[in-house]
């Protein structure tokens, strides 16, 4: 009698242990999942930021470009409002990069020429 209930109590225990351990695998499983899942979530918050700061950028003014100033290596433009202005290229844009003719983008409060626009002008733009 005694060694009947050994062996029942072996055998649930044999049981419950592969059941802990079955659940141990699923749990890993899951963890994986959520893990890959954050991974993804964070991938896509740090892109919809990027997105948000994008948008944040105040509009620019475009410009062509009328005359360069080599000794100073200020540039000489003629806003889309109308006056010209003598402005500084950014960093992000280099002297030798422009010349006579080309259109650039201004930021509105510095009048810095921010990036160089596209020559050729869409007629559907054009107002």
């Amino acid at each position: 009698r005694r060694k009947k209930e050994e062996t029942k109590d072996e055998e649930y225990l044999i049981t419950y242990t592969r059941h802990l351990e079955k659940r141990l695998r699923n749990l890993e499983t899951e963890k994986q999942l959520l893990d890959a899942e954050r991974l993804r979530l964070e991938q896509e918050l740090h892109s919809l930021r990027n997105e948000i700061d994008r948008l944040r950028e105040p509009p620019l003014v475009s410009a062509t470009v009328i005359d360069m100033l080599d000794e100073t290596g200020k540039v000489i433009v003629k806003s889309s409002t109308g006056p010209s202005f003598v402005v500084n290229p950014s960093r992000k844009v280099k002297n030798e990069n422009l010349s006579p003719g080309m259109r650039v983008a201004l930021n509105q409060r510095t009048f810095a020429i921010m990036e160089i626009l596209p020559t050729k002008l869409d007629p559907f733009v054009k107002g």
